[in-house]
């Protein structure tokens, strides 16, 4: 008989002759992409105007303020086929971690 009550984890290291660590067990975790690498400067369609108003609304894909960014924007729409989403105001894709001068606090 054990004397010692071992855990699920304990129990599959000990049967397996292995050590589960949280590195181990971390590494199985799918990462999220960082937001550096998505890419929503994509210009090409959009018109001159449209441009112009990404400019006035001084548009940024990575928002100078932490608290402040679009995909906790009140007019951030969330595209589900892309990592970048699109405004209500600001025309073109949208980064989630950018940020204009139109924010507007989500409620």
């Amino acid at each position: 008989m054990l004397s010692k009550n071992y855990s699920r984890r304990d129990f599959l290291s000990l049967s397996l002759g292995v050590l589960v660590t949280p590195t181990l067990l971390s590494a199985c975790k799918k990462k999220p992409i960082p937001e550096t690498v998505i890419n929503c400067d994509n210009q090409n369609t959009l018109s001159n105007s449209e441009k112009a108003i990404r400019q006035n609304l001084k548009y940024v894909d990575q928002t100078p303020i932490a608290t402040r960014r679009c995909d906790n924007c009140k007019l951030y729409i969330i595209i589900k086929e892309s990592s970048c989403g699109g405004c209500k105001v600001v025309p073109g894709p949208i980064h989630p971690a950018g940020y204009c001068s139109s924010w507007y606090q989500m409620m």
